[in-house]
């Protein structure tokens, strides 16, 4: 009877996934180009908005800007300030008269005329990051960050974070190619191309809530986690936490899209819900607007792993070394192929003489092909 309900089971579990009928959902022309608005009040600092148009999923663009809009900050207490356009439907103001507890809204007209206004959202307070920790794991490092307030007002959490790694290359390069085959040493004070550092941004949404709680704590509040191979670890890690706090609607907004956009899309996961944000259209009510305004002011922290602090961190590379015959041709071919010169080879007889250079591919000698800068950050 047991392998005849597992039979049952596993039949039931593969019809379920069978029947999937199509689903095309009726749009009208207006829906499939919504105005997307990215961004929130950021009090005391300069505050940033992306307008951006909706695309279809078959469209091979990968953000269709809103040029040439105006916005403004409106007070309740009738106070405006204006953003400008920096570039690609990207608006900046400094916002430096907004108080906690006062009530702003956005206003957003585009450049064909439509008119866009946002509900007025209350400036909230937003507490210091106490910490930012991490714990080794078997498969890996995870981060944590842990905040409170004291007043217990504050309840709703989000996380966004700025990662900077080390690169090393694999072969430290002291020779370079000019071109047309003549190769020359490199400036290693000025050109140096062994050691970079890359920069990149969070693309999860992270929150948390002391709603529930007796307290408004949230202690170790998991924020990411590193792969134990991943180059990140290799040599120094260091993470930016920027800490906001949100309201209760923003914070259910946010849920939303968090479901939406990580949902892995089995049977079994909610399925996508309807995301309604605080921003309408004036000249249509009907239309539909994806986006939420907050306020408040960002908090930040810094912390640091050194590859020396794990016991072991995995990453490995794959490098092979050519050797070029130190004739033009041969040089100009290889060189021209995508291999880099890194060190050269001398007669046995007469050190001053090259008869050959050792070259790798750019991956192996040149940091900068692997996405990072060798200007060292000031942090660092």
């Amino acid at each position: 009877m047991n392998k005849i309900n597992i039979w049952l089971f596993l039949l039931v579990l593969l019809t379920a996934a069978s029947c999937k009928d199509p689903f095309d959902m009726e749009l009208r022309s207006s829906d499939k180009s919504l105005l997307v608005v990215d961004g929130f009040l950021n009090k005391g600092a300069v505050s940033r908005f992306q307008l951006s148009r909706s695309i279809p999923l078959t469209d091979r663009a990968q953000l269709k800007p809103e040029l040439r809009a105006v916005l403004t900050v409106e007070g309740k207490d009738n106070t405006t300030a204006a953003f400008t356009e920096r570039s690609n439907g990207v608006y900046e103001a400094n916002l430096v008269n907004l108080e906690v507890g006062k009530d702003y809204r956005l206003r957003i007209r585009t450049a064909d005329g439509k008119e866009y206004l946002s509900d007025y959202v209350t400036v909230k307070n937003n507490p210091p990051i106490d910490d930012v920790t991490w714990r080794e794991e078997d498969n890996g490092v995870r981060i944590y960050t842990s905040t409170h307030d004291p007043s217990n007002n504050t309840l709703y959490y989000r996380w966004d974070f700025e990662e900077t790694w080390e690169i090393h290359s694999y072969f430290t390069s002291h020779y370079k190619h000019i071109g047309g085959g003549v190769v020359v040493e490199r400036d290693m004070a000025t050109e140096d191309i062994s050691v970079c550092w890359k920069t990149a941004p969070s693309t999860t949404i992270v929150l948390a809530s002391s709603a529930q709680l007796n307290a408004d704590v949230i202690k170790d509040a998991p924020v990411t986690h590193i792969e134990r191979r991943n180059e990140k670890l290799a040599h120094r890690y260091s993470i930016l936490m920027k800490q906001y706090a949100l309201s209760k609607e923003a914070y259910e907004y946010l849920q939303i899209m968090k479901k939406n956009t990580e949902s892995i899309g089995t049977i079994f996961d909610p399925q996508p819900s309807e995301v309604t944000g605080n921003i309408r259209s004036v000249s249509d009510p009907e239309e539909q607007v994806v986006g939420f305004v907050y306020a408040t002011s960002v908090q930040q922290k810094r912390m640091f792993i050194s590859s020396r602090d794990l016991t072991g961190n995995g990453f490995m590379m794959s490098c092979l070394t050519i050797e070029v015959p130190n004739n033009r041709s041969e040089l100009l071919s290889a060189f021209t192929s995508g291999y880099v010169p890194y060190e050269a080879k001398t007669h046995p007889l007469n050190p001053l003489i090259i008869t050959d250079y050792y070259a790798s591919t750019a991956y192996c000698v040149d940091c900068t092909s692997r996405g990072g800068t060798t200007v060292r950050p000031s942090f660092w």
